[in-house]
């Protein structure tokens, strides 16, 4: 969690001269409702040229690692036609 804080804070940093606000859409609001709250604690937000909306995921994503990927099947572990047969 505290890489995306870091993350995220790093976003906000860089959005001072370049024209762009970064908006964080929690879990149950829109995203005009973050925007609203923002535009509350930020003013100057809304010169900006564009937005960058952040969503939040809730319980229902939970984080971590990707499920991993399924073995492949064993004629696929092999390439070619098959092994070689030296004969004299």
């Amino acid at each position: 969690m505290s890489n995306h804080k870091r993350r995220l804070e790093r976003l906000e940093r860089g959005r001072k001269g370049r024209g762009f606000t970064v908006i964080i859409v929690h879990p149950g609001e829109t995203a005009e409702e973050a925007w609203q709250k923002n535009l509350a604690a930020h003013p100057e937000s809304e010169k900006a040229k564009g937005r960058i909306n952040i969503h939040v995921a809730g319980q229902d994503h939970p984080s971590g690692p990707p499920p991993p990927r399924p073995e492949p099947k064993e004629s696929a572990k092999i390439p070619g036609p098959g092994p070689l047969q030296i004969t004299r």
